[in-house]
């Protein structure tokens, strides 16, 4: 009975964390877009064509340094 018990709360915790991952995941690829369409945006308001945007540095510094 112990042990089924034990393996029921590993299992639980184990879940757990997995869906933590996820949703922080989910999030990560979220805000990332969201700062990313900004900089395109700001980017090509401000001059520059749309693959000259898309390539600069800013675009993918979130992803990048994101912690």
């Amino acid at each position: 009975m112990f042990r089924q018990k034990d393996s029921f709360i590993r299992a639980k915790k184990r879940v757990k964390a997995i869906k933590g991952f996820y949703i922080h995941l989910f999030v990560y690829i979220l805000v990332n877009i969201f700062i990313s369409g900004i900089i395109i945006f700001g980017l090509m308001k401000s001059g520059y064509s749309f693959e000259d945007a898309f390539s600069h540095f800013g675009v993918y510094s979130t992803l990048v340094f994101w912690e």
